[in-house]
């Protein structure tokens, strides 16, 4: 490695780690206010847990564990093996693979029925197509895409299309996942905030590209809307980051929407993230989080598998 590119590693790398620190940070966060309607209740600035799951400070819902599996997943195989994905998120459903609670929480009703389609048929790719089941669960779980392949982006596309497909087959779903990879392998680079925001050229569905286009901009907030849909989702995490300038102030702007708060701040938190890095996550939230170092070994090993060949996690 030439000695002159090591501080852009090492920003990249911290970049990169931030993203996956910040979906984990974000659902933990955003849990309390989950299902809550908006303004129904006094504002968060910390994590406290509670929330309709019970938990406590610092855990977090069935997001984190599947992040995690897609993480061991591509640590294991290299590149995106739908097989070797379908079985360890089988086992983060039915076995408790990769989860910090006695109990799942919060599992994702749209990615229960394609574990299920699965178990009947066998065939990993099990999302539906049908539009109605657009919803955010393969959105939320795209940082390790985006830290495996940032500098590939052919392979990051392809793969955060396929990681979508094994539970999330809509169109809408798929093409936010294929988006959002965009806009976190540049944050990781390194690009400005413009340049995030001004992400990719493929075409995508009309009500993402909308949202990448900028739907998001000039609107209050009572215009923007936290719930399980996937175009809301995506446009709401843009909207958050757009209008704060740190990570906790994105973060803690995306929990105080209520709805789908748990969702929404761990892809608001995934940008935050990758963008401010993991340096800029205020050490409150860190000290708070469960499995902090595992999380972060994870990520640096995900950064680091093109660098060193014999990385891997199990």
């Amino acid at each position: 490695m030439d000695d002159d590119n090591l501080p852009d590693i090492f920003n990249q790398r911290q970049r990169a780690i931030g993203s996956l620190l910040g979906l984990a940070i974000g659902n933990a966060l955003g849990t309390l206010l989950t299902e809550k309607d908006r303004d129904s209740y006094e504002p968060i600035i910390d994590i406290v847990g509670g929330g309709p799951f019970n938990l406590k400070p610092g855990e977090w819902t069935n997001d984190v564990p599947m992040a995690l599996a897609l993480s061991a997943s591509l640590l294991k195989s290299g590149e995106l093996d739908e097989s070797d994905l379908m079985i360890r998120f089988w086992n983060v459903v039915r076995r408790g693979e990769y989860r910090c609670t006695e109990k799942p929480v919060a599992v994702d009703p749209i990615t229960l029925d394609a574990i299920r389609r699965w178990e009947r048929v066998g065939n990993p790719i099990a999302g539906s197509n049908d539009p109605e089941t657009a919803g955010d669960g393969s959105l939320v779980r795209v940082a390790p895409v985006a830290i495996r392949f940032w500098r590939d982006w052919d392979r990051l596309r392809e793969s955060a299309e396929r990681q979508s497909r094994v539970t999330h087959g809509a169109v809408e779903a798929v093409h936010s996942c294929i988006a959002f990879s965009e806009i976190l392998a540049g944050a990781i680079e390194g690009q400005s905030n413009d340049q995030v925001l001004r992400t990719g050229q493929t075409r995508l569905a009309p009500a993402i590209q909308r949202v990448v286009d900028g739907s998001w901009r000039g609107k209050n907030r009572d215009d923007i809307r936290s719930t399980g849909n996937v175009v809301d989702t995506l446009e709401t995490a843009l909207w958050c980051f757009d209008l704060t300038d740190s990570f906790e102030d994105a973060v803690v702007l995306a929990a105080n929407l209520g709805g789908g708060s748990d969702t929404v701040t761990a892809v608001t938190g995934q940008l935050a993230g990758a963008f401010y890095g993991a340096l800029a996550i205020p050490e409150r939230f860190l000290a708070e989080l469960e499995w902090r170092d595992r999380i972060e070994r994870v990520a640096e090993d995900l950064f680091d598998v093109e660098l060193f060949s014999d990385v891997s996690f199990e």
